[in-house]
């Protein structure tokens, strides 16, 4: 018997929502496993079967589920691309990603000007590695933890022969690659990453392109080209860009200052936790960031009609303009739930104005 499987959707007012049902066999017998969650954030995983049943009782088991979710508002929508999972999700694997500092704007000069230095976009998403092994392709987050991700990503990287682990940023139901830590049985981390970046171009040659769920990005090279990408990218509202170090090598985890990559933000971003909702019924909550081992307040930010209202303890991402000197995030915008982190930012990190008087409703 093939999978079958059912993705139902529910919208409406601030919730959009997305449930996935699946009859797959195991051994010799069969299980339902479910997954849910609010649409276009990673999915939460877990099974009504926690041993395997026979055939009959899992199509039982399977069809209540979908008939349970459609009393509850649920529909069938097509051209909803489902998750994929598998019962190792949230397993460490022990793969984490190598991290970047953050350069400052009187630095930018020196790395234009550097050829040893390439410039990326930084993309604005989830990082994910993809690793393929066993004919099995699967992802990881930036905990080290295998996490659903598109199954239409799963599909497009399955045509890749032999093993692999790719770094990249997945936004929506596209994943945006721009390294290779391995490849058909050899390890690339003790590789510089300029021959990283074209192995990788190489090996994703025939996936790469317009309106594709799997792309590369894009390294520009050249004092003057760095220069104009810079501008454009900056003109076109981006997150920011990245600095690569042709001749570095792949470090998992994040230098404790400097490093061979880096990134500059062209907007004010940081995670904050939540810790306090608005009683007055407002969509607004409180949040908070370290100072040292103590959280601290930062005020609040509202939270926009097509997401839902984080609880409290949540950590969130913020976009702000600047935060006052011992006081609240200046015009925060929320942009949504960071599962894929362990805390908060520490205040020192986040960008200060002094002398400026902050108004609460703005905070």
């Amino acid at each position: 018997m093939s999978e079958k499987h059912v993705s139902l959707f529910y919208q409406q007012g601030s919730s959009d929502k997305e449930y996935h049902i699946f009859l797959r066999k195991k051994g010799s017998g069969y299980v339902v496993d479910i997954q849910y969650g609010r649409r276009g954030n990673s999915l939460t995983c877990s099974t009504k079967t926690p041993s395997p049943v026979d055939l009959d009782k899992a199509t039982a088991i399977f069809d209540s589920q979908v008939h349970a979710k459609k009393l509850k508002g649920y529909s069938e929508a097509a051209g909803q691309a489902p998750y994929v999972g598998s019962d190792k999700e949230d397993k460490i694997t022990g793969i984490l990603p190598q991290l970047l500092n953050n350069v400052e704007e009187e630095q930018l000069e020196s790395l234009f000007k550097d050829d040893t230095y390439c410039l990326q976009e930084k993309k604005d998403g989830k990082r994910i590695l993809i690793r393929k092994q066993d004919g099995s392709v699967e992802a990881i987050n930036r905990k080290g933890l295998l996490v659903g991700f598109p199954a239409g990503i799963s599909t497009a990287l399955s045509q890749l022969p032999g093993s692999f682990l790719l770094d990249g940023e997945l936004i929506g139901e596209t994943i945006w690659f721009f390294d290779v830590l391995e490849y058909a049985g050899t390890d690339f981390r003790k590789t510089p990453y300029g021959q990283r970046y074209q192995i990788l171009c190489t090996t994703l040659a025939a996936l790469d392109g317009e309106g594709s769920c799997v792309r590369v990005v894009d390294a520009i090279f050249g004092t003057p080209e760095k220069r104009k990408a810079f501008k454009e990218l900056k003109a076109l509202g981006v997150e920011g860009v990245v600095f690569k170090n042709v001749h570095s090598l792949y470090k998992a985890g994040r230098p404790a200052s400097g490093g061979d990559m880096l990134k500059f933000k062209f907007t004010q971003t940081c995670t904050v936790q939540v810790s306090g909702l608005n009683e007055k019924g407002k969509r607004s909550v409180y949040v908070q960031a370290l100072d040292g081992k103590e959280l601290v307040d930062v005020g609040k930010v509202t939270v926009l009609p097509n997401f839902e209202v984080p609880k409290i303890g949540t950590l969130v991402e913020v976009e702000y303009l600047y935060r006052h000197v011992h006081g609240a995030l200046y015009q925060p915008v929320f942009l949504g739930v960071r599962d894929d982190l362990d805390g908060p930012d520490q205040v020192k990190t986040l960008k200060i104005k002094e002398g400026v008087e902050v108004d609460e409703d703005e905070s």
